[in-house]
């Protein structure tokens, strides 16, 4: 097996008796978009820093292009790529002496560097405007230019972090478009985002992140299927279902919920196999004939909530589980004074 582009290893931060992050373990492969997710609070920023040398580990390491982010974290700093939020270009300088300010922040020599920024330039269509002050850029233009400024280096692994965020839908799109670009050039790309429906667009592979550890990991299709969700049935019908059949089919085991428009009827069900049959013989039954039949599956998004909410539903037990036990000794030992 090839080696990763990034391989973490018991990954673990603890800050005093808070742990951010649990002994996660993820091995991102050459060449591959992979997608981070979580809540706010989750630990997929304390794991970004961590992967970026900003932050010491606990306990477990990580390698970055083959480098250890304990023992060589200046070689890690030289083969990565970051863009952040809250992190921008300089406006009051053009597009291109921004690329040479971080080129020179990076060591790269001077011949090397001016091919290397009319390259960027090109690959992202602002040659035209390469001499122009960013401050003029739309927002779009000016997302690009960062991305490709953090490129400036040559490095073999690129963290995006919430790039399309305030972006408006046609930009988003775009910007896309540019990281499958460099993925398809060889660049390994670490994607976060709290935009739920952006991964199943772009990402190859996910890992969902919740309270410091790994709920989920495989590819957006993978992970639906990990959570065991619902699919949601469309049938279009020849006429308008009754009330009294609405209310039979929304009544059944495994149905989630039963939304009709006009002549479509869309029921969410758990178990779409069992139920599919007592609906069609309900309808059946009320002499409905079925023009048209779908299947969706549950979306990226709806398997997320589901794996957050039945992990802090299990965390939630174990709180009530200890609370309960501590509440038995307490009880014990004041027992046990009265007999005293």
């Amino acid at each position: 097996m090839a080696e990763a582009a990034v391989s973490i290893e018991n990954l673990t931060k603890k800050f005093g008796d808070i742990v951010a992050v649990d002994h996660i373990n993820i091995d991102i492969k050459k060449g591959e978009i992979f997608g981070l997710l979580g809540p706010n609070g989750a630990g997929k920023t304390t794991t970004i820093r961590m992967l970026c040398t900003l932050l010491e580990p606990t306990e477990g390491t990580a390698k970055v292009a083959g480098y250890d982010i304990r023992k060589q974290p200046a070689e890690v700093r030289r083969n990565i790529g970051v863009v952040s939020e809250g992190v921008d270009l300089y406006g009051d300088l053009t597009a291109r002496e921004n690329l040479i300010l971080f080129g020179k922040l990076f060591g790269v020599p001077k011949k090397i560097l001016m091919k290397k920024i009319n390259d960027l330039l090109g690959f992202i269509g602002l040659t035209d405007r390469a001499d122009d002050l960013v401050s003029t850029f739309s927002t779009g233009m000016r997302k690009k230019t960062l991305i490709v400024s953090s490129l400036i280096h040559s490095p073999k692994l690129l963290y995006l972090d919430e790039v399309t965020s305030g972006l408006d839908p046609q930009t988003a799109v775009s910007v896309r478009d540019l990281t499958r670009q460099l993925r398809d050039q060889g660049i390994t790309v670490l994607w976060t985002t709290h935009y739920l429906d952006e991964p199943e667009k772009i990402c190859d592979r996910i890992g969902i992140i919740y309270d410091g550890r790994i709920l989920a990991l495989g590819t957006p299709k993978e992970v639906k299927s990990v959570a065991s969700i619902s699919v949601t049935i469309e049938m279009t019908l020849d006429k308008h279902p009754s009330r009294e059949c609405l209310d039979y089919i929304k009544n059944l085991d495994g149905v989630i919920a039963v939304r009709s428009s006009g002549t479509v009827l869309n029921t969410t069900v758990h178990n779409h196999e069992a139920s599919l049959g007592r609906i069609i013989e309900n309808l059946n039954t009320n002499r409905i004939k079925i023009l048209d039949i779908a299947k969706r599956g549950s979306s990226l998004e709806e398997a997320f909530l589901k794996l957050i909410a039945d992990a802090s539903a299990k965390e939630s037990g174990k709180i009530e589980k200890e609370i309960e036990r501590l509440r038995k000794e307490i009880i014990e030992a004041m027992d046990k004074i009265k007999v005293e």
